[in-house]
């Protein structure tokens, strides 16, 4: 059994040890202590293999401290509504990577959703341009809107924002995966018109994360 294998069967042991039956509860967790003892795994290890990070890419961005305003509020939706925490990262090929960490439900849904609503909101973005054109070309125009539409969407999903004691058992997994704790993210700030951002919570008001994605149909479920 290799320790991956050995990790599952552990937690698994775990789980049953939590059983009303005292009998069966005290033979799960003499097996799952016999496992850790025979594996060389700690209870730390155990707990934090629930949790895993996958990414999203961003070609149309150059890597860079700035943070886009549209993929800083994309990702602020994916926060709120599964519960994950995000670290930016630079691509191999020199772009904004997003990483997601979380729990492997959370997380499948936080990565498939960023793509989802990063392409919405550009193709509001890009019907606003064809009924205004006017307004292409004006500084900070686009993330005034991007953040009206992001924000009204946001406004539709639960908090599953992670709490005190789910946010260290996350810092503890990124440890894990970099090797030495992160500094804070530079996002820095941006002059908004009120009048644009309105109007993209106005646009955003049609758009939910559970709602059909592309010609298949296809759903995004289990938000809460």
């Amino acid at each position: 059994m290799d320790r991956n294998k050995a990790i599952d069967r552990i937690r698994k042991c775990l789980a049953l040890s939590k059983s009303p039956n005292e009998h069966e509860a005290a033979a799960a967790l003499r097996q799952a202590q016999k496992l850790m003892q025979a594996h060389g795994i700690d209870p730390d290890e155990v707990e934090l293999s629930v949790y895993v990070s996958d990414f999203v890419d961003h070609n149309d961005y150059e890597f860079a401290r700035r943070k886009p305003m549209i993929i800083v509020c994309v990702c602020a939706i994916m926060t709120k509504a599964f519960g994950v925490q995000v670290v930016w990262e630079a691509s191999p090929t020199g772009k904004h990577r997003i990483r997601y960490f979380g729990k492997k439900a959370n997380v499948l849904l936080a990565t498939h959703a960023h793509t989802v609503v990063y392409r919405a909101v550009n193709r509001a973005w890009s019907q606003y341009l064809k009924e205004k054109p006017w307004v292409k070309g004006v500084r900070n125009a686009r993330a005034s809107f991007v953040h009206g539409w992001c924000s009204q969407v946001a406004e539709k999903v639960a908090d599953l924002s992670p709490d005190e004691e789910e946010k260290e058992k996350l810092d503890r997994k990124k440890r894990e995966h970099y090797g030495h704790d992160l500094d804070a993210a530079k996002i820095g700030t941006r002059s908004v018109y009120t009048q644009l951002q309105d109007e993209g919570a106005v646009t955003g008001r049609d758009f939910s994360i559970n709602m059909p994605v592309g010609s298949n149909k296809k759903y995004l479920e289990d938000l809460t």
